[in-house]
Protein backbone atom coordinates (compact mmCIF):
# COMPACT_ATOMS: atom_id res chain seq x y z
CA UNK A 1 0.00 0.00 0.00
CA UNK A 2 1.10 3.82 -0.44
CA UNK A 3 0.53 6.46 1.66
CA UNK A 4 -1.86 8.11 -0.47
CA UNK A 5 -3.79 4.59 -0.27
CA UNK A 6 -3.00 4.57 4.05
CA UNK A 7 -4.42 8.34 3.67
CA UNK A 8 -7.43 7.86 1.74
CA UNK A 9 -10.20 8.90 3.77
CA UNK A 10 -8.22 12.25 4.95
CA UNK A 11 -7.25 13.01 1.06
CA UNK A 12 -10.33 13.07 -0.10
CA UNK A 13 -11.58 16.31 1.57
CA UNK A 14 -8.07 17.85 -0.33
CA UNK A 15 -6.99 19.31 -4.10
CA UNK A 16 -3.74 18.85 -3.94
CA UNK A 17 -1.74 16.71 -1.63
CA UNK A 18 2.26 16.49 -1.67
CA UNK A 19 4.31 14.14 1.16
CA UNK A 20 7.93 14.94 1.65
CA UNK A 21 10.58 12.40 3.47
CA UNK A 22 12.59 15.71 5.50
CA UNK A 23 14.52 12.40 7.55
CA UNK A 24 14.41 9.35 8.18
CA UNK A 25 11.43 9.04 10.49
CA UNK A 26 10.46 12.53 9.78
CA UNK A 27 7.21 13.47 6.81
CA UNK A 28 5.54 16.49 6.01
CA UNK A 29 2.24 16.62 4.06
CA UNK A 30 1.48 19.56 1.96
CA UNK A 31 -2.31 19.86 1.51
CA UNK A 32 -4.39 22.15 0.05
CA UNK A 33 -7.89 21.87 1.14
CA UNK A 34 -11.41 21.62 -0.15
CA UNK A 35 -12.94 24.87 -0.03
CA UNK A 36 -15.63 23.54 2.54
CA UNK A 37 -13.04 21.30 4.78
CA UNK A 38 -12.47 22.24 8.29
CA UNK A 39 -8.99 23.02 8.06
CA UNK A 40 -8.54 22.18 11.67
CA UNK A 41 -10.19 19.17 11.51
CA UNK A 42 -8.67 18.46 8.29
CA UNK A 43 -4.93 18.49 10.49
CA UNK A 44 -5.90 16.47 13.31
CA UNK A 45 -7.19 13.44 10.96
CA UNK A 46 -4.30 13.54 9.11
CA UNK A 47 -2.20 13.79 12.28
CA UNK A 48 -4.34 11.14 14.02
CA UNK A 49 -4.36 8.95 10.61
CA UNK A 50 -0.35 9.06 11.08
CA UNK A 51 -0.52 7.67 14.77
CA UNK A 52 -2.14 4.61 13.64
CA UNK A 53 -0.37 3.52 10.18
CA UNK A 54 3.46 5.33 10.86
CA UNK A 55 3.29 4.58 14.81
CA UNK A 56 4.73 7.11 17.18
CA UNK A 57 8.44 6.38 16.04
CA UNK A 58 7.47 8.63 12.75
CA UNK A 59 6.44 12.19 13.24
CA UNK A 60 4.28 13.89 10.55
CA UNK A 61 3.84 17.60 10.05
CA UNK A 62 0.98 19.13 8.21
CA UNK A 63 0.50 22.49 6.15
CA UNK A 64 -2.28 23.80 4.90
CA UNK A 65 -1.56 25.71 1.92
CA UNK A 66 -2.98 27.03 -0.95
CA UNK A 67 -1.38 25.90 -3.64
CA UNK A 68 1.52 23.23 -4.33
CA UNK A 69 4.14 24.08 -7.08
CA UNK A 70 4.35 22.47 -10.31
CA UNK A 71 8.10 21.06 -11.36
CA UNK A 72 9.73 23.41 -13.97
CA UNK A 73 8.70 20.73 -16.43
CA UNK A 74 5.49 21.10 -15.61
CA UNK A 75 4.80 18.05 -13.37
CA UNK A 76 3.29 18.12 -10.21
CA UNK A 77 5.46 15.59 -7.52
CA UNK A 78 3.45 13.88 -5.29
CA UNK A 79 6.35 12.48 -2.84
CA UNK A 80 9.57 14.61 -2.54
CA UNK A 81 12.69 13.91 -0.36
CA UNK A 82 13.97 16.96 1.58
CA UNK A 83 16.23 19.02 -1.09
CA UNK A 84 14.35 17.83 -4.28
CA UNK A 85 11.17 19.91 -3.78
CA UNK A 86 10.16 22.56 -5.69
CA UNK A 87 10.14 24.85 -2.82
CA UNK A 88 14.05 24.09 -2.20
CA UNK A 89 15.03 24.04 -5.47
CA UNK A 90 13.11 28.08 -5.94
CA UNK A 91 14.94 28.73 -2.22
CA UNK A 92 18.21 27.47 -3.06
CA UNK A 93 18.54 29.42 -6.35
CA UNK A 94 18.44 32.54 -3.59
Amino acid sequence: LTLEALFAPELQRTIKAQIEQEAPGRLRWRVVPQRDADPDELRQALLARARLVLGTTTSLAVDLVEDIPFTAAGKFERAVVSGTSPTNARDAGR
